[in-house]
């Protein structure tokens, strides 16, 4: 019968207090910039180069939770000129009539919801002159998955049936540095 008692007892304790309590508990978080990743678009190789357009289409990748602008340049230093090359050694004297040019596509655009945020831009870049911004975005274009966002890169190269042939051991080329930065 004590056992008994003892239980009513502490029953009767747990009757007797509170029915609830309360502890506020704090929650706070930071939203910190992620790192920049940049995924630049692979090397294209036109093959047989036809008199007239020529375009190769390839994918940049851009992860961000800021604003970021993508520049282009022709690091070969051939002005932006597909110029006849050995693998090792640029002739300068032979490229082609007409500048390489790239052209980014896709990426977010103004929402009808909220018509004053800042729209990114894509360019058409003729590489014959110095660096140049190819893309802009802002956060607003990323995925919620963390995927990013993607751009569509063309490079673009005309053909004239003035241009030069080359032998086989040649062909037309250049270097294009892709720099993508922050820009607050």
């Amino acid at each position: 019968m004590v056992l008994i008692t003892a239980i009513l007892l502490a029953t009767s304790i747990l009757i007797d207090g509170p029915a609830s309590a309360s502890c506020p508990t704090a929650v706070t978080g930071i939203l910190t910039a992620s790192p920049l990743t940049f995924v630049q678009p692979i090397s294209v190789d036109f093959s047989a180069l036809q008199i007239g357009a020529n375009d190769e289409f390839v994918t940049m990748t851009i992860i961000s939770n800021q604003s970021w602008t993508i520049t282009v340049q022709d690091v070969a230093d051939n002005n932006g000129y597909l110029t006849k090359w050995n693998g090792i050694n640029y002739y300068d004297a032979v490229h082609l009539s007409i500048p390489l040019q790239l052209m980014a596509e896709g990426g977010y655009l103004n929402s009808p919801s909220d018509p004053t945020e800042t729209a990114p831009a894509n360019y058409v870049v003729n590489l014959a002159d110095k660096t140049q911004i190819l893309a802009n975005g802002i956060p607003a274009g990323q995925a919620d998955d963390g995927t990013g966002e993607s751009r569509t890169i063309d490079y673009h190269q005309q053909v004239l049936s003035s241009d030069s042939l080359l032998s086989s051991q040649f062909s037309y080329n250049t270097v294009i540095a892709f720099t993508c930065t922050l820009s607050y």
